[in-house]
């Protein structure tokens, strides 16, 4: 019995120690050449390194996503950390793998076809370096042909943007180029949305009610036409009942005119009009008074003191029967 143990205890040592042994290997081994050269229109790691491993964890490695594929004449580098923090986020974290080769990949494209969703990436890509404005975006108006290279042409692609494009658009010029000659063209229109502001009822505004923060607030909006100047209504009364949910723009509310002052002594305009005819004599203001005041106005001509109303421009019109 004693020697029947002698002999199985090494068997079962050997066997513990190569479980421990399993146990400590990596699930995924990544090895990462220097340069790649690849074909489709993104780069998945499959794609630029060789992938083995436990299976499972070897297919999530080999599907990771590392972005777009570089364009004519581009190159992209991948370093390892990016591509280690990337796993991490398959959840396949440093001591999960073992990677071996290069600290980083170049990668190029061998391509001879450029869909139109890269056309549209580069040109949204030259238009956030060239256009950095906050006072507008952009969204995608006409979807640009496919570009096909010859496969024997080192070709790069340029952008610039059109000065003749519509009113209200934009326009990415992305020209293929081998040395000074230009291969082939395309053109990728964006329609400009100009960011801008309203004001919204948020309650029921009867007539004759204040605009306030308390009956209204303000949106953000996106507009086709650049915007105007624009002015808070807040202040402002309502003309007639504006419903909750409208916007209340100039024609539903009416601002307050600016009150104009005039001081004792001060030399005015006495206006009197009518359908087609205006008389005009300066006066001597003999009381102060603010628009739509009532208050005494010598005639400068005949000395007659009258009573005027003092209007929104700072003249004052006299007083007839009936006013």
């Amino acid at each position: 019995m004693n020697v029947r143990i002698f002999i199985l205890l090494p068997a079962v040592l050997l066997t513990t120690g190569w479980v421990v042994a399993e146990d400590d290997a990596p699930l995924v081994k990544i090895y990462l050449p220097r340069q790649k050269i690849v074909a489709g229109p993104s780069i998945t790691l499959d794609d630029i390194a060789m992938v083995t491993g436990e299976d499972a964890c070897a297919r999530r490695a080999r599907g990771l996503k590392l972005g777009r594929a570089p364009l004519p004449g581009e190159t992209i580098v991948l370093k390892r950390n990016t591509i280690r923090a990337r796993l991490a986020s398959e959840k396949l974290f440093e001591e999960d793998i073992s990677m071996i080769g290069a600290t980083e990949v170049a990668v190029k494209r061998n391509v001879s076809l450029i869909q139109p969703v890269e056309l549209i990436n580069l040109a949204e890509t030259f238009l956030q370096t060239h256009l950095p404005s906050k006072s507008f975006s952009w969204k995608l108006a006409r979807k640009p042909k496919s570009l096909t290279l010859p496969e024997s042409s080192k070709a790069e692609l340029k952008c610039h943007s059109d000065e003749k494009a519509p009113s209200g658009h934009v326009r990415v010029i992305i020209e293929a180029v081998a040395g000074e000659k230009v291969l082939e063209t395309r053109q990728v229109l964006f329609q400009l949305k100009y960011r801008s502001q309203q004001v919204v009822a948020t309650c029921e505004i009867r007539p004759g009610e204040i605009i306030t923060p308390d009956n209204a607030q303000i949106e953000r909006i996106e507009v086709a036409r650049k915007p105007e100047r624009w002015i808070s209504p807040f202040g402002a009364t309502a003309r007639k009942t504006i419903q909750a949910g409208a916007v209340i723009s100039e024609k539903l509310i009416r601002r307050p005119k600016p009150r104009v002052t005039v001081r004792r002594n001060q030399t005015v305009r006495i206006k009197l009009a009518g359908s087609g005819w205006c008389i005009t004599a300066l006066g001597t203001a003999m009381q102060n008074g603010v628009t739509d005041d009532i208050i005494a106005v010598r005639n400068i001509d005949s000395r007659k003191v009258i009573q005027a109303r003092v209007d929104e421009d700072g003249d004052v019109i006299p007083l007839t029967p009936g006013r």
